[in-house]
């Protein structure tokens, strides 16, 4: 045999390393792969848990943990008084039916079960059973006569018959009629089909109590949790149900974030952009978006919405050519020149975007959530540290899985999900706990220490000295990966990053006012 000379020797390892290379890698990926979605973090079993929601049923039915790719065990069929029951779904919207025959378990998940009440319509203000002196709502599918963007829709409720009516666009997001109170208000943009959620007006105590599990911060910190104080909103206003997803950010900028050639990640860039792409889906959140993204983002659909304004201006670049005169501002994002990016990139721009205000006229269109609003809308009435109003823990993984992903257990495979995953809060809306962190408009800075604001927009220029961060809400899918827990995922967490920074846990929802 010939002996190996050592020129032979380094050209045998120069072949067998990039083969051994990628073959460990393999193994870890599909390691990972078995470890992160087939375990149950809360039993240790090979499977998924599947809750069920009763909604006021009986009897009381134990969850399964059923394998990958397997069917849930058919289970009793349960009863409420003075309903029929109607059969159980996947969502809380109810619009998707599940089939116990035919569909498969492909990860943690709560059905819910749907009733109608006995005897059909009627109801609050309506003739219905005056027995039921509030209603919870659970409505039918929307009813048009003929597909249009501005044609009126009406549901009726299963429990009360109130109607709820609601114009797409450009309308005022609707009324509820039939004498009812309550219900989902809302309309969508038909640019992206963007469901937006009413949020009333109104007051609450902002910031978390001293003693709430995984407070953050000391007086003076930016990202301090304290002092409490109380906070009124003085106007309703609509806030998109979801963080804007992959989709309806391709159906407006015509680009994929997530292919940015500059993606400022931790990681490998390169296996960054591999994995984001491998994992491409319409409903996953929208990710790597920075700061300055986002308000382009929320004019661009503005624009492209008949009957909204544009909300941010920005003097004109000096290089871009056109029917606006340099410096001048402009609402028009093709003014604004190139996004800030992070360095080692180009962050010369930022001061001038920095400089970004809204518009006079008081404009009607998309725009970020002030922090107050956000935090606000998360709760939904609640002052517990997560919106289901029971929960302070944040070490129950199971009671928080239910509102939010965050972690591997939670967040099967490693990386962002789609939306609409989870429980919503009162309000209508979805993973406002976890999946992807949401920028804000504020500026991050610690709150004033005064009993009361109204309308709060954080700090203003000129800034105080070391502000350089835009607040970020919510946590995200990575939140907690190493812990486990889920303590920045909690209502009044609040942190935030440089506004050209960009993130594979990193986007945004938006809102616009009741114009």
């Amino acid at each position: 045999m010939k002996k190996l000379g050592s020129k032979d020797a380094k050209m045998k390892r120069k072949d067998v390393q990039p083969t051994v290379v990628m073959f460990v890698a393999v193994i870890c990926l599909l390691a990972a792969f078995s470890f992160v979605s087939c375990r149950n973090p809360v039993s240790g079993i090979q499977g998924a848990e599947v809750n069920f929601y009763l909604a006021g049923g009986t009897p009381e039915i134990e969850p399964q943990i059923v394998l990958m790719g397997s069917q849930v065990n058919p289970v009793e069929t349960p009863t409420r008084a003075g309903y029929r029951f109607v059969g159980w779904y996947k969502d809380a919207d109810f619009t998707q039916p599940w089939d116990f025959d035919n569909y498969v378990v492909n990860g943690n998940m709560t059905l819910f079960a749907r009733w109608v009440r006995a005897g059909g319509g009627g109801g609050a203000g309506g003739g219905g059973n005056p027995s039921i002196p509030t209603c919870t709502h659970v409505w039918s599918d929307w009813v048009r006569t003929e597909f249009h963007p501005l044609q009126e829709t009406t549901r009726t409720c299963d429990l009360c018959g109130v109607d709820d009516v609601f114009t797409p666009y450009p309308g005022n997001g609707g009324t509820i009629s039939g004498g009812g109170t309550g219900g989902r208000v809302r309309y969508i943009n038909p640019i992206v089909n963007m469901y937006m959620m009413w949020i009333p007006g109104g007051s609450f105590i902002m910031g978390s109590p001293g003693g709430e599990p995984g407070r953050f911060g000391s007086p003076g910190d930016a990202r301090y949790e304290g002092p409490q104080h109380r906070v009124t909103l003085s106007s309703g206003f609509y806030m998109s149900r979801t963080a804007i997803t992959r989709g309806q950010w391709r159906a407006v900028m015509g680009t994929d974030p997530t292919l940015n050639p500059n993606l400022n990640t931790l990681s490998n860039p390169k296996l960054s952009w591999s994995i984001w792409a491998l994992i491409d889906n319409d409903n996953l959140a929208a990710t790597h978006v920075n700061w300055y993204e986002a308000i382009v983002f929320a004019n661009r659909l503005s624009m492209q919405t008949p009957g909204l304004d544009p909300v941010y201006e920005i003097q004109a670049h000096p290089g871009v050519v056109g029917t606006v005169l340099p410096g001048e501002w402009t609402t028009n994002p093709d003014y604004w020149g190139v996004v800030p990016t992070p360095p080692p990139f180009d962050p010369s721009e930022a001061p001038r975007w920095n400089q970004v205000r809204i518009a006079p006229g008081n404009p009607n269109g998309y725009r970020l959530a002030t922090e107050a609003q956000w935090e606000y809308a998360a709760r939904a009435g609640t002052q517990t540290a997560f919106n289901d109003g029971v929960t302070n823990n944040y070490n129950n993984a199971l009671a928080v899985g239910a509102l939010g992903i965050f972690g591997l257990p939670n967040a099967p495979g490693g990386w962002v999900q789609q939306v609409r995953q989870r429980h919503p809060n009162a309000w209508g809306l979805y993973d406002m706990h976890g999946n992807v962190w949401e920028w804000a408009w504020d500026w991050l800075g610690a709150y004033p220490a005064i009993a009361a604001q109204t309308d709060p927009t954080g700090p203003t220029p000129p800034l105080p000295p070391g502000t350089i961060h835009r607040v970020l809400r919510g946590g995200g899918w990575s939140s907690g990966i190493l812990s486990g827990t889920a303590e920045l995922l909690r209502s009044a967490s609040r942190t935030g990053n440089t506004p050209f920074h960009r993130g594979n846990a990193l986007g945004f929802r938006l809102v616009r006012p009741a114009l």
